[in-house]
């Protein structure tokens, strides 16, 4: 497979099907001692797989498109099975927001069109906005996704260069500053007294996108430490953004004034709610995989693993969707399977 010790995933279903190995984000860990044993990975074909899944956040893995070959559906069903295997299908997240089983591996033209359907979104439902919101749409948001854009455009031509650390550092302190900008626009929604999710969603998949992008910057320059101390900070974002959302609260924001004069039905009011807890626990698995990326980046460094080479095995893998990487290249822990 590569000099790197990848492995395929089945060899731990078993394991955690029987609770001996639990998963917490995309760590793998030994249920009684709780070491870690295994870092569960997307791969670049599993990232073009999950390609054709909505660019809305936390969509089901159900939202992939199968109008495909029939060798592209037998891979599909093949992760899809993967993912059941090793109790992930709530996690449902996967290559819709671009925020990976640990790292950013998908194509720059596929993270360019996931932008634009974004960007589209975010247009198609300004209208639901008051005035001042929309002028901040149309003075600044296009603005915003344009600099993203440029910067992902400067991203595909600094890999193709021998030595790309100097851009990819600036590529990623320019995608920090949009990253931010999306944050306090999270904050100043979250401040409102009526909450609109979807636009919530597209923000925060704005501002994931940021982070993703700008981790793979600094694993392709290879600076790992830096890379660690951005994967810490981006976790922190989102549990930030999580603690602070409660389906029940949600749910009342969503209908503002009609809540409050008792003009919204039980029916309507439980849909709703449902909703939102949905909404809440897809967040939430996805700061757990936020959480543990880091333990993904001490395991490289550990095993002094080339940021560059790990995303280059990631991308040319062509035959499995997800792959393990052992959290040590000598593993002494036996699953049940071996």
């Amino acid at each position: 497979m590569s000099h790197i010790p990848f492995i395929i995933p089945d060899v731990f279903s078993v394991g955690v099907a029987s609770g001996k190995i639990i998963r917490f984000g995309t760590v793998l860990k030994d249920a009684s001692s709780g070491q870690i044993i295994a870092h569960l990975q997307e791969t670049g074909l599993g990232q073009k797989l999950l390609s054709g899944a909505s660019t809305v956040p936390f969509s089901p893995l159900g939202a992939i498109n199968l109008a495909s070959s029939t060798y592209t559906n037998i891979q599909i069903t093949q992760l899809k099975s993967m993912v059941s295997s090793l109790t992930m299908m709530n996690f449902a997240t996967l290559g819709a927001t671009l925020t990976g089983l640990g790292v950013s591996i998908v194509g720059f033209i596929l993270i360019k069109k996931k932008l634009d359907a974004l960007e589209k979104q975010i247009f198609d439902i300004k209208n639901q906005l008051d005035r001042n919101f929309k002028d901040i749409f149309e003075r600044e948001i296009r603005t915003h996704y344009s600099s993203i854009q440029t910067l992902l455009n400067e991203l595909q031509i600094a890999h193709t260069l021998r030595n790309p650390t100097n851009i990819l550092m600036s590529i990623s302190s320019r995608l920090a500053e949009e990253s931010g900008y999306f944050k306090g626009e999270l904050n100043y929604i979250l401040e409102q007294e009526k909450f609109d999710k979807n636009i919530f969603q597209n923000f925060l998949q704005a501002m994931t996108t940021c982070n993703s992008v700008r981790l793979e910057c600094f694993l392709l320059a290879n600076e790992l430490d830096t890379a660690n101390a951005s994967a810490r900070q981006s976790g922190q974002e989102l549990s930030f953004f999580s603690n602070k959302l409660e389906p029940n609260i949600l749910t009342e924001r969503t209908f503002g004034s009609n809540w409050k004069s008792g003009n919204v039905s039980s029916v309507v009011y439980r849909a709703k709610q449902q909703e939102m807890k949905n909404f809440v626990s897809g967040l939430r698995d996805a700061t757990e995989v936020a959480e543990t990326k880091p333990f993904l980046i001490d395991t490289l460094i550990k095993n002094d693993i080339n940021g560059r080479d790990y995303i280059q095995s990631l991308q040319d893998e062509r035959d499995r969707p997800l792959l393990i990487l052992w959290h040590s290249r000598f593993p002494c822990i036996r699953t049940d399977s071996d």
